[in-house]
């Protein structure tokens, strides 16, 4: 018997993505695509981000939920040149379940926060500050506590703060304890946030200061700065909605659709 040649295989997936994407019960179509023997990383991550446009039902959370758990088990232990797809298979899912479940999928963002891979705590983080829910608060003000502590921070940790931010400011209702305690906490770091330390370049390039990231900080939030508002005069939610990397579901369209009246003589 011929073997395929990787066109052929790739025409023949994507054949079978679409049928079962296409399916009434596409979840249980995909969960079926997912557990073919001999899944390429592409292929695997396809087969996720297609279950995060699916239904919405707990066997194609749990199929996503155990495809994260799988990513992350092998980038801890597995071959280094096998890295690279479960990174992706692990950043597939957080976004997938996070599309599926919303607030539910708070646990999963979390796991992706605490990862070793940067990407992966990326994805965790974004989608946390979308739809993560209160579980997180506690573990995200140590998150930023531990960056803000730090002698040396790089440009990977400031953006990793202004998302971690990002999310604990949507819970900081105008007005709430947890409001008082997140501005008090920037406000007492500020001058480190202002003025971050200069970091040294690897193989003799010379010393650079990062982008200020109080300067973003108060773009996002304005008042939040030593000196500004009483903290429970700052709206923190109101101030500033973040958004993901992906498109809400059943995102409508962004221009005009149907048949459009033709232009008015002037």
């Amino acid at each position: 018997m011929l073997r395929m040649s990787y066109d052929e295989r790739a025409e023949l997936f994507d054949a079978d993505l679409a049928a079962a994407i296409a399916a009434p019960d596409s979840d249980h179509a995909l969960i079926t695509l997912l557990s073919r023997p001999r899944l390429d990383g592409a292929e695997r991550v396809l087969i996720i981000a297609a279950l995060g446009e699916s239904g919405t039902g707990p066997e194609g959370s749990a199929a996503v939920r155990a495809q994260f758990s799988l990513a992350t088990s092998e980038l801890a232990t597995g071959a280094k040149h096998t890295q690279a797809n479960w990174r992706d298979n692990a950043c597939a899912a957080v976004i997938a379940l996070a599309r599926r479940d919303g607030p539910a999928a708070t646990d999963v963002c979390l796991a992706a926060v605490a990862s070793a891979n940067p990407s992966v705590r990326d994805y965790g983080l974004d989608a946390l500050a979308v739809e993560g829910d209160d579980r997180g608060w506690d573990t995200m003000v140590a998150f930023i506590s531990d960056i803000l502590n730090r002698k040396t921070i790089s440009t990977t940790r400031w953006n990793e703060l202004i998302k971690a931010v990002e999310y604990l400011a949507r819970q900081a209702g105008h007005g709430s304890i947890h409001a008082e305690q997140l501005i008090t906490l920037l406000r007492a770091h500020w001058a480190k946030l202002a003025s971050p330390p200069p970091i040294k370049e690897k193989r003799g390039y010379p010393t650079y200061i990062h982008t200020r990231p109080a300067t973003r900080l108060e773009e996002l939030w304005p008042g939040i700065q030593p000196h500004g508002p009483p903290a429970d005069m700052i709206d923190l939610p109101r101030l500033h909605t973040p958004t993901g990397l992906w498109q809400p579901r059943n995102q409508p369209p962004t221009g005009p659709t149907g048949p459009q009246a033709p232009p008015r003589s002037a």
